[in-house]
C-alpha cells in the first residue's frame, strides 16, 4: 500500500534541488500551489513534485535573469555617478597642471598666487 502522507516544503525542496526557503518563495510568487495547510505549512502530494520541479526550474532561470539585470543597472548607475563626479572634479580643477608647475619650478620662477587669484576674479 502506498504512503499518501503529504510532503513538507523541505522534503519537496530536496527533491527539486533547492532549499525550503527558496521553494516557499517560489510558491508565493506563482500560482502552482496555493494550499497552505495549518499554520501556513504546505502539504504537497508526491504526485505534484514533477510538475513543481519543472515550473521551479523555469522560475529559477527567470529569477537569475532578473538579478543579473538589476546588477547591470546598478553597475551602470554607479559608473554614471563616478563619471559625473570625475567631470565635476575636473571642472573644479582650473589651476595649473602638475606639468606646468614642474616647468615653472625647473625655470626657477616663483609663482605669484595672489596675482593669479586676482586675475581670475
Amino acid at each position: 500500500m502506498a504512503d499518501n502522507t503529504p510532503l513538507t516544503a523541505k522534503q519537496v525542496a530536496t527533491k527539486v534541488g533547492t532549499d525550503a526557503r527558496t521553494l516557499r518563495k517560489f510558491f508565493r510568487a506563482t500560482d502552482i500551489l496555493d494550499n497552505a495547510g495549518r499554520g501556513g505549512k504546505y502539504e504537497i502530494d508526491a504526485k505534484e513534485v514533477p510538475a513543481i520541479k519543472k515550473a521551479f526550474k523555469v522560475w529559477e532561470k527567470d529569477e537569475v535573469k532578473k538579478a543579473e539585470a538589476r546588477a547591470a543597472a546598478k553597475a551602470e548607475k554607479a559608473a554614471a555617478k563616478a563619471a559625473k563626479a570625475e567631470a565635476a572634479e575636473e571642472a573644479e580643477d582650473e589651476g595649473p597642471t602638475d606639468e606646468e608647475l614642474s616647468e615653472l619650478d625647473d625655470e626657477g620662477e616663483e609663482i605669484d598666487w595672489e596675482a593669479e587669484d586676482d586675475a581670475e576674479a
